[in-house]
């Protein structure tokens, strides 16, 4: 008498983990998603979808994105595609194969991506249950399996102070045709991180435009992020973008105006 008795099979495990966990606005954290194969059999046709704008509203892929995948299958070379857009919210894996278990050593698939976020506070990043399904071929017949369990990694941005922006005229009066200084001063009141991409549009009051010549000046303003100060004679608009300023730093604009009537 023959018995046949099924190969027990066991579902995978997805997990995942934010280095550094705790990061400034901005700047970069490493995200690294983890499969793991408690079976002895390879699984096949791993995908998984990571979206971060629906699961984790502010977080996105840096760029660059610096993606590392190991997933390697029977031939030791990694298998599937991995999708991760510089800038983009989404983390794709289809195709992704995971070695079977040896010994106590569970295999193991590992994809890698920087990741970055101005949102202030904590973010948490979820895979959901059923997110992640594969395929194992026991010899006798094949199985899908899927995660049981949520995979959840937390990252915090530390809350940072509001910038202020404060404007001043050399001279509170002035006779029609004359010129007077324009001071814009803007200042970061955070004391530990350095505001980036700054930008700034001031339209003046009244009959006030721009004098000839408008002479604009920057200062503390980050020359080395090439920021741009437009300030066209004739005209009541000032602005000014990507400028850059250090923790407890001041931005500094000063423009010539004058006014053509009262």
């Amino acid at each position: 008498e023959l018995t046949v008795q099924a190969q027990t099979t066991f579902n995978p495990i997805i997990n995942k983990s934010f280095l550094p966990d705790f990061i400034n606005p901005g700047a970069l954290s490493r995200l690294t998603i983890i499969i793991a194969n408690p079976n002895t059999n390879l699984l096949t046709g791993a995908a998984f979808i990571d979206d971060m704008e629906l699961n984790t509203p502010g977080l996105k892929l840096a760029d660059p994105v610096n993606l590392a995948y190991s997933c390697l299958g029977v031939v030791g070379v990694p298998a599937g595609t991995v999708t991760a857009i510089p800038g983009g919210t989404t983390i794709q894996l289809v195709g992704g194969e995971v070695p079977g278990k040896v010994g106590s050593l569970d295999g193991q698939c590992e994809i890698s991506v920087d990741v970055t976020s101005t949102y202030q506070g904590t973010i948490i990043n979820t895979i959901p249950v059923g997110g992640l399904t594969a395929v194992i071929d026991t010899g006798i017949d094949t199985v899908t399996v899927s995660n049981v369990e949520e995979a959840n990694a937390s990252i915090r941005m530390r809350t940072m102070s509001a910038p202020t922006v404060t404007k001043k005229f050399a001279k509170n009066t002035i006779y029609v045709g004359e010129v007077t200084t324009l001071t814009i001063d803007i200042k970061n009141i955070d004391g530990a991180i350095a505001l980036t991409e700054v930008s700034l549009t001031d339209t003046l009051p009244g009959a006030v435009v721009l004098a000839e010549p408008v002479s604009p000046i920057m200062t503390g303003c980050d020359a080395s992020s090439l920021p741009t100060l437009t300030a066209v004679i004739g005209t009541n608009i000032v602005t000014i973008s990507n400028a850059s300023i250090e923790p407890s730093g001041t931005c500094q604009i000063v423009v010539n105006v004058s006014s053509p009537s009262q």
